[in-house]
């Protein structure tokens, strides 16, 4: 039951993580206020783009803050992460595949 309880955890994090993207992405327009190619930038302009690069910052925080503690979910999981330095890892297709490894990107040869 535990282990279900830290998937879904996990699985609740990852869905409020479109949320947090998405504001990002929002608010990284917003950015461009204060670029003088779109014409001249006003004291509004940069109090506007203040604004938006502290939102930037704090939901960057909190992505980071998810990040970890998803990390330390998975790790008590014996889940580890990602190895973009094994090569002959790779996305899990079975959940078998992640329980037999250990491993959300398992070897791919296992497939």
């Amino acid at each position: 039951m535990e282990e279900k309880n830290r998937l879904n955890w996990i699985a609740e994090n990852t869905a409020n993580s479109s949320s947090v993207i998405a504001a990002i992405i929002s608010r990284w327009g917003r950015l461009m206020v204060i670029d003088p190619e779109y014409g001249s930038v006003t004291a509004s302009d940069r109090t506007e783009a203040r604004l938006a690069a502290a939102d930037i910052k704090a939901q960057l925080r909190a992505m980071e803050v998810v990040s970890r503690d998803s990390d330390a979910v998975l790790a008590k999981m014996k889940i580890v992460p990602l190895n973009h330095n094994e090569p002959s890892y790779g996305p899990a297709r079975t959940c078998a595949a992640i329980w037999n490894s250990g491993r959300l990107d398992p070897p791919l040869a296992a497939h």
